[in-house]
């Protein structure tokens, strides 16, 4: 439903390394802006962007932005609840 946009932090944090945070986050920032203002999925922006497929390719893109992986600290949470 976000197209993407949910896991952009991801994006922004796996570039980071690379070019550092204020400029991952300027770099991914301006693509989501982009994503909104076309009606296109935060993927499609991302790997039209020369700055971002310098460091990162289609396919890790791709893993980054699926939502099955954005599940942040669930796991450790369902396992708290089920350990009481």
């Amino acid at each position: 439903l976000t197209r993407g946009l949910i896991s952009a932090e991801a994006v922004m944090m796996a570039l980071a390394p690379a070019i550092g945070r204020g400029e991952a986050h300027h770099l991914v920032a301006a693509a989501c802006r982009e994503a909104v203002r076309s009606d296109r999925h935060l993927g499609d922006v991302l790997n039209g962007m020369d700055e971002v497929r310098a460091h990162l390719d289609p396919g890790t893109i791709s893993r980054l932005l699926a939502p099955e992986s954005y599940t942040g600290l669930a796991a450790v949470l369902v396992d708290r609840v089920l350990a009481t």
